[in-house]
C-alpha cells in the first residue's frame, strides 16, 4: 500500500507508539510530494480514452484469471519467478538495504520499514510484470528490466520514507534537537 498523507497526519501517527511497535507503519510505502498550492492551473485534462480503456482492460484480464487447482481440486497458487539476472539485481539491493540498517547506516532509525523494503520491491516487480504479461504472468520469469524498474521505485520510496519517519519522530536525537 502506498500512502501520501499530509505531514501533520504523519506527526500525529508517529505519536502512537503502538503503531510503530506492532509493525503497522513499516508496511506502507510513503510519498511526500512538494505542495503545488498556489501554482495549480485548476484546469485538468481528462484521462485519454485509450489510456482509460487500456487500464480497464488490463484489470479485467487479471481479474478473469481462473484459480488453479490440483488433482484433488484444492486451490494451488500460481508462482511467478525471477530470472537469474533479476534475482541477482534484487539480491544485491537486499544486501545493500541490510548493510544500511546497521548502526550509523542510512536506515538505522527505520529498520522496521527497511526490513520490509526488499520484499516490497519484489512484489512491485511482480505487479509491473503483471502489466506486461497480463494473461499468464506466471508463464514468463520476471526479467531484470522489470526488477530494475521496481528497484528504482523502491529507491524513491526510500527517500520519501526517510522524510515520513523523520516527521513521525523516528530519530530520537533529531527530535531532541528540535
Amino acid at each position: 500500500m502506498v500512502l501520501s498523507p499530509q505531514p501533520e497526519v504523519l506527526r500525529s501517527i508517529g505519536e502512537k507508539k503502538s503503531f510503530r511497535g506492532r509493525g503497522l507503519l513499516a508496511r506502507f510505502w510513503y510519498f511526500i510530494p512538494v505542495s503545488n498550492l498556489g501554482y495549480r492551473t485548476l484546469e485538468t485534462e481528462p484521462i485519454p480514452l485509450p489510456v482509460s480503456n487500456g487500464w480497464e482492460g488490463l484489470i479485467q484480464t487479471l481479474l478473469d484469471i481462473k484459480p488453479q487447482t490440483d488433482d484433488r481440486n484444492q486451490l494451488e497458487p500460481y508462482v511467478m519467478k525471477l530470472d537469474r539476472a533479476a534475482y541477482s539485481e534484487w539480491f544485491e539491493f537486499a544486501h545493500m538495504v541490510e548493510v544500511e540498517m546497521r548502526e550509523g547506516g542510512r536506515f538505522e532509525h527505520i529498520t522496521d520499514w527497511a526490513g520490509k523494503l526488499p520484499g516490497g520491491a519484489a512484489r512491485v516487480a511482480g505487479l509491473l510484470h503483471c502489466v506486461k504479461h497480463d494473461s499468464q504472468p506466471w508463464g514468463t520469469p520476471i526479467d531484470v528490466e522489470t526488477m530494475q524498474q521496481a528497484l528504482d521505485l523502491a529507491a524513491v520510496a526510500s527517500s520519501h520514507a526517510e522524510v515520513a519517519f523523520s516527521l513521525m519522530g523516528a530519530d530520537v536525537e533529531i527530535e531532541g534537537a528540535r
